[in-house]
């Protein structure tokens, strides 16, 4: 999450600040129903790696596509486990 919340502070917008900041407290509630969170979140730490690998070699597009495909991966797995 605090990977998630430096990645919007980027955007140097204190509405986006704020807008990622509810998105996070409703996001901690949707991992406390979760029966094992760290299950969820272990694959996910590779991806933020390499996007920020991307943002330090200044591949910005590289970085949001790829933030993008791990976007798309995390909604299909929650709303699976969700039941949606």
């Amino acid at each position: 999450m605090r990977f998630h919340t430096a990645l919007a502070s980027l955007a140097e917008n204190r509405r986006v600040d704020e807008s990622m900041q509810q998105v996070l407290a409703e996001m901690r509630l949707v991992f406390s129903m979760m029966a094992d969170p760290r299950t969820f979140h272990a694959p996910y730490l590779e991806g933020n790696q390499q996007i920020l690998a991307l943002l330090r070699e200044g591949r910005r597009a590289d970085a949001e596509e790829a933030l993008m495909r791990y976007l798309d991966a995390a909604e299909a797995q929650l709303l699976e486990a969700a039941s949606f």
